[in-house]
This record gives C-alpha cells, sequence and structure tokens, in this order.
C-alpha cells in the first residue's frame, strides 16, 4: 500500500481495502489485455522515439520533396554507388527501349499494320519526335526512367509544332509549381501543382514555362492532362507525386560515404609513417635556431641509420586500425542496394561471393522489380499514353484509324547467364505448349514478324546460293521426307 492508503486505513479500513482490491484487479487487466496488443503498436522504453505519423501520401510528401530531391541528386552527384544505382536502374529497365507492336484485334488489318509500323518507325526512331532534338523516343523513354529514378517523377508535354506535327518535351518536376494548393467554391481542388475535379479525376497542371531554380521570377500556367504525362512510381492509393529512389537508403549513404572518406584519411596519415623527435632535456637548444638544428633528420630514407644527440628520443605514430571493414561496408551496403531495389552485385560489382545458384537467384528477384517498373509504370503511365497521341496524330495526317488496333510493348532481352541451359529450358516451353514460339521471341527483346521475315530472306538466299546450316529448320524436315524406310524382316527385335 501507499501512503494514502495506509492514512485511509488507519481512519477506514474497508475503504482501503477496496482501494487495494480494486488496484490488484486492475493490474491483472491490464497485463491480461496487454498481452494481446501487437508489440509495434506498444508504447513503452522500447519505442521511445519511434515516430507515429497517420497522414496521407500527399501531406507526408508535402514541403519535404525539393530537399528530397536535392539530397538524391547530391548524392548521385557526389557518391558513387549512387550513380552506380541510378544508371543500373535505368539500363535494366529500359535499356535499348521498351518496343511497341502494334496488332489487329481482328486479325484482317495487315495492311493497316503494316502502314503503322512504318509511320512509328519513322517517328520514333528518328530525333525530330523530341521537342529538344537530341533523343530518339527511346533515349527519351531513357531519360524519363532516369528522372523518376533520380528525382521521383518526370513530366512530358505534348507539343505541336508546325501543322499537325507531334513532339515531347520531357521536364523535371521541379516546373510543377508545388505551391498551388487550394480548395475551389465548386469542390475541385489543386493538390501540389496537379488539379483535380470534384469527383478526384486529374484536370490538368500547373506548370512553370522555366525550371525554378534559373534567374528570374516565372510564372506557372495551367496545362490540361491531356497534353500532360505524370510518370512515377505509385506506392500508395492517392498519392499525387513521386519521392526518389532509394530515400530509405540516403541516409545510410550519406553515412557510409563520410566513414569512407575517414577511412581513407586514415590510410593516408598511416602512410605517412610520421615520426615525432621527443627532447628530455628542458634546456636543449632544439628549435632555437642554433647550428644543432641543422644537423638533426628531417627525413626517413632507406637504409638510413641516424645518430640522435644525447636527450633525444623518436617516437613513431601509431594510427588507430579498423578492424573487420570488409564485413561492416558489405553489411552498409546490402543495406543499400535493397533501398534502391537492386542485388548487391549489381550496385558494387563484387562477384567474389557468387557462384551460378546464387548470381542467378539473385539476377531472377532483382527481374521481378524490373518487371514492376516496366509493367507497372513506364508501360502504363509512358508508352500506353505516347501511342495515344501518337495515334491520334496518325489518324489526323494519315487518315488512319485507330479503331481495330491494339499494341503491345516489349521491354529491352535479358542476357542470360548460361545461354546453353537457358535455350534448352526455353525450347522445352515451346515444345510443351506453355509458352509461344512469338511470346519467347518477344521476351528476347525482338519483334516475331520481324524475325520470321529475316528467316524466310535467309532461307531464299541459302536456296540461292546453295548453302544448308545447321539453323535451317527445313533441313531436317527434308531428311525425314527422303530417308528410306525401313524393311521389316519379321524378326523381332
Amino acid at each position: 500500500m501507499n501512503f494514502l492508503d495506509k492514512a485511509i486505513a488507519v481512519i477506514s479500513p474497508r475503504t482501503a481495502l477496496k482501494r487495494v482490491r480494486s488496484r490488484a484487479v486492475l493490474d491483472v487487466m491490464d497485463k491480461h489485455f496487454s498481452s494481446r496488443k501487437f508489440e509495434a503498436a506498444a508504447r513503452g522504453r522500447r519505442a521511445n522515439g519511434w515516430p507515429i505519423y497517420d497522414g496521407s501520401a500527399n501531406s507526408e510528401t508535402y514541403g519535404v520533396l525539393p530537399t528530397l530531391r536535392a539530397r538524391a541528386r547530391h548524392m548521385v552527384q557526389n557518391n558513387a554507388y549512387a550513380q552506380k544505382a541510378i544508371k543500373a536502374i535505368t539500363n535494366n529497365t529500359v535499356g535499348a527501349g521498351i518496343i511497341p507492336q502494334p496488332v489487329s484485334v481482328s486479325g484482317s488489318n495487315k495492311a493497316k499494320l503494316k502502314k503503322i509500323k512504318a509511320k512509328w518507325k519513322q517517328w520514333a526512331d528518328k530525333k525530330h519526335c523530341d521537342f529538344a532534338g537530341q533523343h530518339t523516343f527511346y533515349g527519351l523513354q531513357k531519360l524519363v526512367m532516369r528522372t523518376v529514378a533520380e528525382s521521383g517523377e518526370c513530366l512530358v508535354l505534348k507539343r505541336r509544332t508546325g501543322k499537325y506535327k507531334l513532339q515531347l518535351q520531357v521536364i523535371e518536376p521541379d516546373f510543377l509549381d508545388s505551391s498551388r494548393d487550394t480548395r475551389g467554391a465548386t469542390g475541385d481542388y489543386v493538390t501540389q501543382g496537379v488539379a483535380f475535379n470534384k469527383d478526384g479525376q486529374r484536370t490538368g497542371y500547373w506548370i512553370y514555362d522555366r525550371h525554378p531554380g534559373e534567374y528570374g521570377a516565372y510564372e506557372s500556367k495551367f496545362r490540361p492532362a491531356s497534353d500532360v504525362i505524370h510518370v512515377y512510381e505509385i506506392l500508395r492509393p492517392g498519392q499525387v507525386r513521386g519521392v526518389p529512389f532509394g530515400i530509405s537508403s540516403l541516409l545510410r549513404l550519406k553515412d557510409y560515404d563520410d566513414y569512407e572518406d575517414a577511412e581513407i584519411v586514415r590510410q593516408k596519415i598511416a602512410a605517412c609513417f610520421a615520426a615525432f623527435v621527443q627532447d628530455s632535456d628542458p634546456s636543449s637548444s632544439l628549435g632555437t635556431g642554433s647550428s644543432n638544428d641543422e644537423d638533426l633528420l628531417e627525413k626517413l630514407e632507406p637504409g638510413v641509420i641516424e645518430y640522435l644527440p644525447p636527450g633525444k628520443t623518436v617516437t613513431f605514430a601509431n594510427p588507430p586500425t579498423t578492424s573487420n571493414y570488409d564485413g561492416f561496408s558489405r553489411k552498409i551496403l546490402q543495406g543499400i542496394a535493397a533501398g534502391y531495389g537492386i542485388t548487391y552485385e549489381c550496385l558494387t560489382g563484387d562477384l567474389s561471393n557468387v557462384n551460378f545458384s546464387s548470381g542467378r537467384m539473385g539476377w531472377l528477384e532483382m527481374a521481378r522489380q524490373l518487371t514492376d517498373w516496366q509493367y507497372n509504370m513506364m508501360i502504363p503511365l509512358l508508352c500506353d499514353d505516347v501511342w495515344s497521341w501518337f495515334m491520334d496524330h496518325a489518324t489526323v495526317t494519315e487518315g488512319i484509324k485507330s479503331d481495330d488496333i491494339d499494341v503491345s510493348w516489349t521491354p529491352p532481352r535479358r542476357e542470360m547467364i548460361d545461354p546453353k541451359k537457358e535455350t534448352e529450358a526455353l525450347i522445352l516451353l515451346c515444345r510443351a505448349g506453355f509458352q509461344s514460339w512469338s511470346e519467347t521471341v518477344r521476351g528476347m527483346g525482338y519483334d516475331p514478324e520481324a524475325v520470321m521475315a529475316e528467316i524466310q530472306k535467309d532461307n531464299a538466299l541459302m536456296d540461292q546460293f546453295g548453302f544448308s546450316f545447321d539453323s535451317d529448320g527445313r533441313k531436317e524436315l527434308v531428311l525425314k521426307a527422303t530417308a528410306p524406310a525401313k524393311e521389316d524382316t519379321g524378326k523381332s527385335s
């Protein structure tokens, strides 16, 4: 009992007993229910300093996106690992380009498909599709993907120059006026520069004419959503703006960068092999400018034997050593790679602990992440919208109607770790009917119709010059057809 209970017990023992009994019951109930709670939701010493914030995806990014972008860009510019992570994500997601394959829904419009393919090649494979005149469409894909990985999001504007001439302008997310954050009287609203109607559908964007980081004051102008493509990784429902890749690793990467710098300085100090001359006799004339100073050795050279005057001792520097530097660095870099969604080997190029099985398992896991970026971000948010713009442009300029025409996109092919084994696996999949030949060819980054036309052309050339290679599939069929039938001897085998 506490002091108050003891005082009450002197006056009214029954009341004091009730207080003690009630407190005991409450303690039991508290222990009972606390054991059923989620540990992660508990409040106590272990959870001290653990922030609790249940804001929306947009309230979390409000006001901090410029800081996140600036720090992410700084790390890419000054840290080799951050730069390698962004390059690896860009090159493996887009590579040489995500290529379209127009298809006819009814399968009867081959002439129209041929015309569309020719117009697309003429537009997308040339630099005039770029408003800046520097990239083909596939180069713009790579630029968009790099901007998304480094800055969190990217904007593509539809520009019309001349008569019905379609061009794409890629701009950084800094152009989006984040200060526009209002609520209209009719229910429409603007969140961080993105406008919505009362039903929550995007209606447009408030975009600066020039980069706000340049000199001068600029005003943002409204652009309809039909003329803007906004590409970013959507991580939460209702998320309006994107965040840079690897933000969960940025602070760790900065600390590791400082740690590496300190380790380099330590090694430089150790390489100097510094020596300090101590004077045990305070009355010595060392450093007083006397002639004895000229006789003292100030540099160490190989094979030198120097006799010091009486009272002089030499102490060599003993810089501190760092134990388990390799193991510690590996663990830190593994965490940084996980934050970016790539493997440790891809981030560092260190293949010392990799065999075929472990390398393939790591590559397959990374390939799933790449597939997510390709099919859940780049294709639906960028490629499909650009294709829609292109077909509208073709309809106006060439009279090509987009009805009955669909499109599929083929990401860049992935290099095989063991071509022999993996090719045999693809052959088995095709022969068993689990995967079509066209799907296999698309998975390798090629157009099935273009490959078939090329094979047909090669076969015609081989027939013309009288050659027959093992790659000619007709060779085996001819041999089987012309082979003499085996005589039936009547003998059982």
